[in-house]
Protein backbone atom coordinates (compact mmCIF):
# COMPACT_ATOMS: atom_id res chain seq x y z
CA UNK A 1 0.00 0.00 0.00
CA UNK A 2 1.05 3.78 -1.09
CA UNK A 3 0.52 5.36 1.68
CA UNK A 4 1.30 8.41 0.34
CA UNK A 5 0.29 23.48 7.96
CA UNK A 6 -2.29 27.71 8.52
CA UNK A 7 -0.99 30.31 11.07
CA UNK A 8 -2.79 30.84 14.17
CA UNK A 9 -2.79 34.51 16.00
CA UNK A 10 -4.18 32.71 19.04
CA UNK A 11 -2.59 32.69 22.93
CA UNK A 12 -2.71 28.67 23.80
CA UNK A 13 -3.74 27.41 27.27
CA UNK A 14 -1.02 27.01 29.27
CA UNK A 15 0.28 23.36 30.89
CA UNK A 16 0.23 21.18 26.62
CA UNK A 17 2.41 19.27 28.14
CA UNK A 18 2.27 17.57 31.48
CA UNK A 19 6.00 17.05 32.48
CA UNK A 20 5.13 15.02 36.18
CA UNK A 21 7.93 12.33 37.14
CA UNK A 22 7.11 8.80 37.41
CA UNK A 23 3.74 8.20 35.93
CA UNK A 24 3.37 5.12 34.22
CA UNK A 25 0.73 5.63 32.28
CA UNK A 26 2.92 7.88 29.99
CA UNK A 27 3.80 6.43 26.91
CA UNK A 28 7.77 7.16 26.06
CA UNK A 29 9.64 7.34 22.82
CA UNK A 30 13.37 7.70 24.07
CA UNK A 31 15.30 10.06 21.07
CA UNK A 32 18.82 9.40 20.80
CA UNK A 33 21.12 12.86 19.53
CA UNK A 34 21.97 12.28 16.11
CA UNK A 35 24.28 15.56 16.09
CA UNK A 36 27.88 16.14 16.38
CA UNK A 37 28.56 18.61 19.08
CA UNK A 38 29.96 22.32 17.66
CA UNK A 39 27.04 22.56 14.89
CA UNK A 40 24.36 25.56 14.67
CA UNK A 41 22.22 23.16 15.82
CA UNK A 42 20.65 19.95 17.61
CA UNK A 43 18.32 17.38 15.45
CA UNK A 44 17.04 13.72 16.75
CA UNK A 45 14.87 11.54 16.10
CA UNK A 46 11.13 11.82 17.89
CA UNK A 47 9.35 8.54 16.69
CA UNK A 48 9.64 5.98 14.07
CA UNK A 49 7.28 4.59 11.76
CA UNK A 50 5.53 1.68 13.50
CA UNK A 51 8.33 0.15 15.10
CA UNK A 52 8.91 -3.72 13.81
CA UNK A 53 6.46 -3.87 11.27
CA UNK A 54 9.04 -3.96 8.87
CA UNK A 55 7.53 -1.82 6.36
CA UNK A 56 8.33 -0.85 2.70
CA UNK A 57 9.24 1.98 0.75
CA UNK A 58 5.76 2.93 0.22
CA UNK A 59 4.90 3.76 3.41
CA UNK A 60 5.58 7.17 4.72
CA UNK A 61 4.51 9.54 7.48
CA UNK A 62 1.03 11.29 7.13
CA UNK A 63 2.46 14.80 7.23
CA UNK A 64 3.80 16.72 10.35
CA UNK A 65 3.02 19.80 11.90
CA UNK A 66 5.16 21.58 14.89
CA UNK A 67 3.51 24.46 16.94
CA UNK A 68 4.87 26.42 19.05
CA UNK A 69 2.52 27.90 22.01
CA UNK A 70 2.94 31.23 23.52
CA UNK A 71 5.02 30.05 26.25
CA UNK A 72 7.20 28.63 23.73
CA UNK A 73 6.37 24.81 24.30
CA UNK A 74 6.92 22.90 21.24
CA UNK A 75 4.41 20.16 19.80
CA UNK A 76 4.91 18.05 16.71
CA UNK A 77 2.29 15.88 15.29
CA UNK A 78 2.20 13.32 12.64
CA UNK A 79 -0.20 10.38 11.79
CA UNK A 80 1.69 7.02 11.74
CA UNK A 81 -0.63 5.28 8.64
CA UNK A 82 0.52 1.82 8.86
CA UNK A 83 -0.21 1.30 12.12
CA UNK A 84 -3.29 3.38 12.11
CA UNK A 85 -2.92 5.97 14.89
CA UNK A 86 -2.04 9.89 15.58
CA UNK A 87 0.89 10.33 17.41
CA UNK A 88 1.90 13.37 19.74
CA UNK A 89 5.37 14.67 20.80
CA UNK A 90 6.01 17.69 23.26
CA UNK A 91 8.08 19.58 24.79
CA UNK A 92 7.52 22.54 27.92
CA UNK A 93 11.14 24.00 27.69
CA UNK A 94 15.25 23.14 27.16
CA UNK A 95 13.36 21.57 23.94
CA UNK A 96 17.01 21.45 22.76
CA UNK A 97 17.71 17.91 24.69
CA UNK A 98 15.81 15.03 24.13
CA UNK A 99 15.17 13.81 27.52
CA UNK A 100 12.80 16.77 27.76
CA UNK A 101 10.80 15.46 25.28
CA UNK A 102 7.21 13.42 26.01
CA UNK A 103 4.87 11.17 23.46
CA UNK A 104 1.85 9.73 23.30
CA UNK A 105 -0.80 8.49 21.11
CA UNK A 106 -3.39 10.90 20.48
CA UNK A 107 -5.64 8.40 18.34
CA UNK A 108 -5.96 5.29 17.15
CA UNK A 109 -8.31 4.19 14.07
CA UNK A 110 -11.84 2.54 15.25
CA UNK A 111 -12.22 -1.38 14.58
CA UNK A 112 -12.56 -1.73 10.71
CA UNK A 113 -11.58 1.92 9.75
CA UNK A 114 -8.16 3.27 8.94
CA UNK A 115 -5.79 6.39 8.86
CA UNK A 116 -4.29 7.49 5.11
CA UNK A 117 -0.94 9.60 5.37
CA UNK A 118 -2.23 13.27 5.68
CA UNK A 119 -2.82 14.81 8.92
CA UNK A 120 -2.15 18.81 9.95
CA UNK A 121 -3.03 20.11 13.07
CA UNK A 122 -3.52 24.52 14.80
CA UNK A 123 -3.10 25.67 17.88
CA UNK A 124 -6.81 27.08 19.31
CA UNK A 125 -8.04 28.78 22.29
CA UNK A 126 -8.95 25.71 23.46
CA UNK A 127 -5.56 23.54 23.13
CA UNK A 128 -4.47 22.01 20.01
CA UNK A 129 -6.90 20.53 16.80
CA UNK A 130 -5.65 18.01 14.42
CA UNK A 131 -7.45 16.76 11.08
CA UNK A 132 -6.28 13.60 9.01
CA UNK A 133 -7.52 11.58 6.55
CA UNK A 134 -9.89 8.92 7.52
CA UNK A 135 -10.47 5.61 5.82
CA UNK A 136 -14.11 4.59 6.74
CA UNK A 137 -14.14 1.04 5.87
CA UNK A 138 -10.70 0.11 4.60
CA UNK A 139 -7.06 1.65 4.20
CA UNK A 140 -7.63 1.37 0.52
CA UNK A 141 -10.86 3.54 1.14
CA UNK A 142 -10.14 7.08 2.45
CA UNK A 143 -12.92 9.14 1.66
CA UNK A 144 -13.01 10.84 5.04
CA UNK A 145 -12.07 13.57 7.45
CA UNK A 146 -11.43 12.90 11.39
CA UNK A 147 -10.79 15.48 13.93
CA UNK A 148 -8.56 15.02 17.25
CA UNK A 149 -8.61 18.08 19.93
CA UNK A 150 -6.55 18.12 23.09
CA UNK A 151 -7.11 20.95 25.88
CA UNK A 152 -3.22 20.24 27.65
CA UNK A 153 -1.31 17.50 28.98
CA UNK A 154 -1.69 15.96 25.65
CA UNK A 155 1.17 13.78 25.94
CA UNK A 156 -1.68 10.95 27.57
CA UNK A 157 -4.26 9.75 25.17
CA UNK A 158 -6.86 9.75 27.54
CA UNK A 159 -6.99 13.75 27.12
CA UNK A 160 -7.93 13.68 23.42
CA UNK A 161 -11.03 13.29 21.89
CA UNK A 162 -11.74 12.27 18.40
CA UNK A 163 -14.17 12.56 16.18
CA UNK A 164 -15.63 11.11 12.44
CA UNK A 165 -15.71 14.68 10.82
CA UNK A 166 -16.36 14.32 7.04
CA UNK A 167 -17.74 11.32 4.85
CA UNK A 168 -17.75 10.88 1.31
CA UNK A 169 -15.02 14.06 0.98
CA UNK A 170 -10.93 13.69 0.45
CA UNK A 171 -8.31 15.84 1.67
CA UNK A 172 -5.22 16.84 -0.06
CA UNK A 173 -5.24 13.85 -3.04
CA UNK A 174 -1.99 14.42 -4.80
CA UNK A 175 -0.98 11.10 -6.35
CA UNK A 176 2.49 9.88 -7.08
CA UNK A 177 5.56 8.69 -5.56
CA UNK A 178 7.93 11.85 -5.65
CA UNK A 179 4.71 13.83 -4.18
CA UNK A 180 3.16 11.75 -2.17
CA UNK A 181 -0.21 12.50 -0.66
CA UNK A 182 -1.25 14.99 1.63
CA UNK A 183 2.04 17.54 1.93
CA UNK A 184 0.53 20.78 2.40
CA UNK A 185 -1.58 22.13 5.57
CA UNK A 186 -4.86 23.61 4.32
CA UNK A 187 -6.20 24.36 8.10
CA UNK A 188 -5.96 27.06 9.87
CA UNK A 189 -7.77 28.77 13.51
CA UNK A 190 -8.83 32.26 13.65
CA UNK A 191 -8.53 34.73 16.08
CA UNK A 192 -11.86 33.76 18.13
CA UNK A 193 -11.27 30.10 17.86
CA UNK A 194 -12.76 29.27 14.95
CA UNK A 195 -11.44 26.18 12.59
CA UNK A 196 -10.66 26.98 8.40
CA UNK A 197 -10.56 23.62 6.61
CA UNK A 198 -10.21 23.24 2.74
CA UNK A 199 -11.53 19.87 1.17
CA UNK A 200 -11.42 18.01 -1.95
CA UNK A 201 -14.74 16.93 -2.74
CA UNK A 202 -16.78 14.99 -4.85
CA UNK A 203 -15.15 14.67 -8.17
CA UNK A 204 -12.38 16.75 -7.26
CA UNK A 205 -14.35 20.47 -6.20
CA UNK A 206 -12.65 22.42 -3.84
CA UNK A 207 -14.77 22.85 -0.44
CA UNK A 208 -14.45 25.65 2.17
CA UNK A 209 -15.38 24.60 5.99
CA UNK A 210 -15.50 26.90 8.76
CA UNK A 211 -16.73 25.90 12.13
CA UNK A 212 -17.01 28.73 15.23
CA UNK A 213 -17.18 26.17 18.02
CA UNK A 214 -18.02 22.60 19.07
CA UNK A 215 -16.10 21.34 16.12
CA UNK A 216 -15.75 17.86 16.46
CA UNK A 217 -19.50 17.90 15.47
CA UNK A 218 -20.07 17.77 11.52
CA UNK A 219 -23.24 19.99 12.25
CA UNK A 220 -21.13 22.58 13.59
CA UNK A 221 -19.51 22.89 10.14
CA UNK A 222 -20.96 25.45 7.40
CA UNK A 223 -18.84 25.35 3.83
CA UNK A 224 -19.18 26.89 0.28
CA UNK A 225 -17.58 25.00 -2.69
CA UNK A 226 -14.70 27.61 -4.20
CA UNK A 227 -14.35 25.61 -7.37
CA UNK A 228 -16.18 22.99 -9.65
CA UNK A 229 -13.52 21.88 -11.61
CA UNK A 230 -12.59 18.74 -11.36
CA UNK A 231 -8.56 17.93 -10.04
CA UNK A 232 -8.70 21.19 -7.62
CA UNK A 233 -5.60 20.32 -4.67
CA UNK A 234 -5.72 22.55 -2.10
CA UNK A 235 -2.80 23.43 -0.63
CA UNK A 236 -2.46 26.48 2.09
CA UNK A 237 -4.89 28.53 4.03
CA UNK A 238 -4.05 31.70 6.08
CA UNK A 239 -5.22 34.80 7.42
CA UNK A 240 -4.08 38.98 6.70
CA UNK A 241 -3.67 41.30 9.72
CA UNK A 242 -7.33 42.30 8.76
CA UNK A 243 -8.70 38.40 9.07
CA UNK A 244 -9.29 38.04 5.90
CA UNK A 245 -9.00 34.35 4.74
CA UNK A 246 -6.56 33.24 1.94
CA UNK A 247 -6.38 30.24 0.40
CA UNK A 248 -3.77 28.44 -2.56
CA UNK A 249 -4.54 25.37 -4.45
CA UNK A 250 -3.48 23.43 -7.84
CA UNK A 251 -6.07 23.66 -11.02
CA UNK A 252 -5.68 22.85 -14.49
CA UNK A 253 -4.92 26.53 -15.13
CA UNK A 254 -1.67 26.90 -12.45
CA UNK A 255 -1.53 27.93 -9.28
CA UNK A 256 -4.90 29.81 -8.29
CA UNK A 257 -4.94 32.44 -5.02
CA UNK A 258 -8.41 32.59 -3.45
CA UNK A 259 -9.49 35.33 -0.67
CA UNK A 260 -12.55 36.59 0.63
CA UNK A 261 -12.92 39.01 3.66
CA UNK A 262 -15.50 38.28 5.08
CA UNK A 263 -19.23 36.23 5.09
CA UNK A 264 -16.74 33.45 3.58
CA UNK A 265 -19.71 30.72 3.61
CA UNK A 266 -20.85 32.81 0.97
CA UNK A 267 -19.80 32.09 -2.99
CA UNK A 268 -20.30 35.49 -3.82
CA UNK A 269 -17.88 36.63 -1.12
CA UNK A 270 -14.57 35.21 -2.55
CA UNK A 271 -12.30 36.76 -5.46
CA UNK A 272 -9.53 34.10 -6.95
CA UNK A 273 -7.31 34.73 -10.55
CA UNK A 274 -4.36 32.06 -11.59
CA UNK A 275 -1.40 33.49 -10.07
CA UNK A 276 0.65 31.44 -12.13
CA UNK A 277 -0.71 29.98 -15.41
CA UNK A 278 0.33 26.12 -16.36
CA UNK A 279 2.54 25.69 -12.67
CA UNK A 280 1.86 22.04 -11.73
CA UNK A 281 2.00 22.96 -8.31
CA UNK A 282 2.12 20.17 -5.82
CA UNK A 283 2.48 21.67 -1.91
CA UNK A 284 2.55 25.24 -1.23
CA UNK A 285 2.96 27.30 2.38
CA UNK A 286 1.60 31.30 3.13
CA UNK A 287 2.81 33.28 5.99
CA UNK A 288 1.99 36.96 6.48
CA UNK A 289 4.63 39.53 7.78
CA UNK A 290 4.36 42.18 10.25
CA UNK A 291 3.24 44.85 7.30
CA UNK A 292 0.64 42.67 6.24
CA UNK A 293 2.41 41.69 3.10
CA UNK A 294 1.68 37.76 1.83
CA UNK A 295 4.99 35.50 1.53
CA UNK A 296 4.03 32.23 -0.22
CA UNK A 297 6.47 29.33 -1.04
CA UNK A 298 5.55 25.93 -3.06
CA UNK A 299 6.59 23.33 -5.04
CA UNK A 300 6.40 22.21 -8.95
CA UNK A 301 6.60 19.41 -10.13
CA UNK A 302 10.90 19.99 -11.67
CA UNK A 303 11.23 19.34 -7.53
CA UNK A 304 11.83 23.53 -7.52
CA UNK A 305 11.06 25.51 -4.40
CA UNK A 306 9.93 29.39 -5.46
CA UNK A 307 9.28 32.07 -3.30
CA UNK A 308 7.22 34.87 -4.22
CA UNK A 309 5.28 37.96 -2.65
CA UNK A 310 2.56 40.12 -3.16
CA UNK A 311 1.03 43.55 -2.04
CA UNK A 312 -2.62 43.60 -1.70
CA UNK A 313 -5.12 43.04 -4.62
CA UNK A 314 -3.29 39.47 -4.12
CA UNK A 315 -6.02 38.09 -6.51
CA UNK A 316 -5.50 40.48 -9.31
CA UNK A 317 -2.27 37.98 -11.58
CA UNK A 318 -0.43 41.01 -12.10
CA UNK A 319 0.03 41.32 -8.53
CA UNK A 320 2.60 38.41 -8.65
CA UNK A 321 4.83 39.58 -11.18
CA UNK A 322 8.05 38.80 -9.49
CA UNK A 323 9.32 35.35 -8.09
CA UNK A 324 12.20 33.73 -7.20
CA UNK A 325 13.82 30.34 -7.64
CA UNK A 326 15.29 29.07 -4.14
CA UNK A 327 18.16 26.53 -4.07
CA UNK A 328 19.37 25.00 -0.32
CA UNK A 329 23.04 24.70 -1.20
CA UNK A 330 25.57 22.46 0.50
CA UNK A 331 29.24 23.05 -0.48
CA UNK A 332 28.02 22.56 -4.92
CA UNK A 333 25.26 20.44 -3.93
CA UNK A 334 21.86 21.51 -4.52
CA UNK A 335 19.02 20.59 -2.51
CA UNK A 336 15.64 19.27 -4.69
CA UNK A 337 12.33 20.03 -3.00
CA UNK A 338 9.44 18.14 -2.43
CA UNK A 339 8.01 19.95 0.56
CA UNK A 340 8.51 23.47 1.89
CA UNK A 341 7.28 25.21 4.92
CA UNK A 342 7.65 29.57 5.37
CA UNK A 343 7.06 31.36 8.21
CA UNK A 344 7.75 35.33 9.09
CA UNK A 345 8.71 36.44 12.58
CA UNK A 346 10.97 39.39 13.71
CA UNK A 347 10.97 41.25 10.65
CA UNK A 348 12.78 38.49 8.63
CA UNK A 349 11.40 35.30 6.38
CA UNK A 350 12.55 31.50 7.74
CA UNK A 351 11.94 28.63 4.89
CA UNK A 352 12.32 25.26 5.14
CA UNK A 353 12.81 22.48 2.56
CA UNK A 354 12.68 18.67 2.66
CA UNK A 355 13.80 17.07 -0.55
CA UNK A 356 17.13 15.38 -1.17
CA UNK A 357 18.18 17.18 1.95
CA UNK A 358 16.70 19.27 4.85
CA UNK A 359 17.46 22.96 5.20
CA UNK A 360 16.45 26.24 6.55
CA UNK A 361 17.38 29.76 5.09
CA UNK A 362 16.51 32.90 6.63
CA UNK A 363 16.03 36.21 4.72
CA UNK A 364 15.92 39.47 6.49
CA UNK A 365 14.69 42.03 3.39
CA UNK A 366 14.39 42.25 -0.02
CA UNK A 367 13.68 38.38 -0.22
CA UNK A 368 13.06 38.93 -4.33
CA UNK A 369 16.63 39.83 -4.59
CA UNK A 370 18.51 39.89 -1.23
CA UNK A 371 20.34 36.89 0.67
CA UNK A 372 18.90 33.95 1.68
CA UNK A 373 21.36 32.16 4.41
CA UNK A 374 21.18 28.95 4.14
CA UNK A 375 21.53 26.17 6.70
CA UNK A 376 21.59 22.09 5.27
CA UNK A 377 20.69 20.62 8.44
CA UNK A 378 20.27 16.90 7.44
CA UNK A 379 21.05 15.01 4.37
CA UNK A 380 20.91 11.58 6.08
CA UNK A 381 16.83 11.96 6.33
CA UNK A 382 15.44 13.47 3.40
CA UNK A 383 12.82 12.62 1.56
CA UNK A 384 9.60 13.49 3.23
CA UNK A 385 7.46 16.27 4.82
CA UNK A 386 8.89 19.55 6.39
CA UNK A 387 6.84 22.11 8.83
CA UNK A 388 8.63 25.10 10.33
CA UNK A 389 7.86 27.29 13.53
CA UNK A 390 10.37 30.10 14.98
CA UNK A 391 10.80 30.70 18.32
CA UNK A 392 10.76 34.48 20.46
CA UNK A 393 14.69 34.39 20.04
CA UNK A 394 14.34 33.84 16.17
CA UNK A 395 15.43 30.52 16.20
CA UNK A 396 13.87 28.08 13.49
CA UNK A 397 12.21 24.58 15.11
CA UNK A 398 11.68 22.16 12.35
CA UNK A 399 10.04 18.42 12.07
CA UNK A 400 10.88 16.85 9.24
CA UNK A 401 10.18 12.82 8.45
CA UNK A 402 12.26 10.77 6.03
CA UNK A 403 10.78 8.33 3.81
CA UNK A 404 14.50 5.89 4.04
CA UNK A 405 14.17 5.49 6.88
CA UNK A 406 10.55 6.21 8.00
CA UNK A 407 11.45 8.45 10.86
CA UNK A 408 9.63 11.44 12.10
CA UNK A 409 12.30 14.35 13.45
CA UNK A 410 13.20 17.55 15.28
CA UNK A 411 15.58 20.12 14.60
CA UNK A 412 16.32 23.40 16.74
CA UNK A 413 18.32 25.98 15.36
CA UNK A 414 20.87 27.21 18.20
CA UNK A 415 21.33 30.52 16.80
Amino acid sequence: MDRGLGRSHLTIVPGLVALAAGLSCREVTKASNQTPTGTPYVSWTLDTLCPGCGVDVGNVWGGATVLLAADQSVHVLAVDPWAQRLRYHGCANVCDDPKHWVSGTADTAPGGSGFDAWSTAVLTRAGIAAVYTWCPSNTLACTGVRLAECPGACNFGSNWTAANLFVGVGTVADAGYWFSEGRSSPLAADSSGGLHLLLDGPSGALLYEYCAATCGSAASWQGVQLDSAAGQHPHSIAFDPASGVHVFYRTAGGLTHASCAGSCTSTGSWQSGVIESGATVHVSSVAFGSDGRLHLAYVDDLASATYATCAAPCAAPGSWSSRRLLYAVDGDIAVSARDVAIAAARGSLFLAINGSAVAVARCDSNCLAGTWRWSPVDSATSGGHVALAVDSAGRARIASTADFPNILQYTQLLQ
